[in-house]
């Protein structure tokens, strides 16, 4: 191991601490003079002019090792014991129960369809009257409450045929704004003749039958 140099004296070096040099001014110089004679071609004063060549020499250090000691790397230790679990966490509350839906009550059943228009569901209804010449009259034939009409139809009778003359009006489906009839069946004529006799209009009326069924 090394140490300080505060053993080697040189003349006029003053030695302060280890690799740390203090010199008089007139221990080195730029250019020759009567003190400084010798020019150092190596070493710390390489290209100065110093009192003694003991100045120019390499003054060589160890490179700080410690040959002493071994500075292999040693192996490694075992692992140390695994660190004891945390606590668990506390289980979160509860969340709120959602209220629960609604129940819809079961609809009634309704009637059973009816697939077959026969004599058990199907009647007609018919209306007459008498339309005097020179006058015009409408004749309505009605189906029951709440049954619906499905066709209809008309006939015009008169003593005197070929004299006779007859103008159909209207001739369909009543409407409630034009006879006050709902589900009715309608048609209006005109009736002149020159002899001075009547037309009998016979008009009927087709209907289907909702439930309850006619007796």
């Amino acid at each position: 191991m090394l140490v300080p140099f505060t053993s080697i004296n040189f003349p006029n070096v003053k030695v302060q601490e280890y690799g740390t040099f203090d010199y008089d001014d007139d221990t080195y110089s730029k250019y020759p003079n009567e003190i400084n004679k010798y020019e150092c071609r190596t070493g710390p004063f390489e290209g100065f002019f110093v009192s003694s060549v003991e100045f120019c020499k390499h003054l060589k250090f160890d490179d700080m090792k410690d040959h002493s000691r071994d500075n292999r790397t040693g192996t490694q230790g075992p692992s140390g014991p695994q660190g004891a679990i945390g606590p668990t966490d506390p289980a979160g509350p509860q969340s709120i129960q959602g209220l629960q839906g609604l129940t819809w009550a079961t609809g009634a059943t309704g009637p059973a369809r009816i697939t077959t228009l026969n004599s058990t569901n199907l009647y007609s209804n018919s209306s007459f009257n008498i339309i005097p010449n020179g006058q015009a009259n409408v004749t309505v034939a009605t189906c029951d409450d709440g049954d619906a009409l499905l066709n209809g139809g008309y006939s015009v009778s008169t003593s005197e045929p070929f004299n006779s003359k007859i103008n159909v009006l209207f001739d369909g489906a009543a409407s409630s704004s034009t006879s006050g009839f709902n589900d009715a069946y309608a048609v209006t004529i005109a009736y002149s003749n020159a002899r001075g006799t009547a037309a009998f209009l016979f008009v009927g009326a087709q209907c289907f039958d909702n439930l309850p069924l006619r007796p």
